[in-house]
Parts: structure tokens; sequence; C-alpha cells
């Protein structure tokens, strides 16, 4: 339901948390933080039954350009 639904708000959940993106961090910690909320991320995606690939499409962003819109 939440995949049919709320696409967007997956989509939204994914580009928020660098599920599409390489962390970029310096900081361990900060790095290790960042790995958790992709982590988590992609556990929504797997409850809700979505490939997080059909997710990429819907972020719109320009990946040339850092992640700029």
């Amino acid at each position: 339901m939440l995949a049919t639904n709320f696409p967007a708000t997956l989509a939204d959940i994914a580009l928020r948390n660098n599920v599409f993106a390489p962390i970029n961090e310096p900081d361990a910690h900060k790095a290790a933080i960042a790995e958790g909320r992709r982590q988590a991320a992609l556990e929504i995606f797997k409850l809700a039954n979505i490939d997080p690939a059909t997710l990429f499409d819907r972020t719109k962003i320009d990946r040339t350009s850092g992640g700029n819109k």
C-alpha cells in the first residue's frame, strides 16, 4: 500500500538518507550515522515491498552536479 499510494514519499526518504549517493563524510562517527540512516531507509523499502531502483527515477536530481536540483 505504501509503495503504490506514496511513491514520492519513499523517493524523498531515499534522497534524504543518501540511498543513491556515496557517503562523503570524513568523520567516522558521522559516516556511521549516515550509513545507519541509509540502512534504515532500505529496510523501509523492503517492508514496503518496493525495489529501490524503481525510486531512482522519481528523485529528479542532477547527479552530474553533486546532487543539486
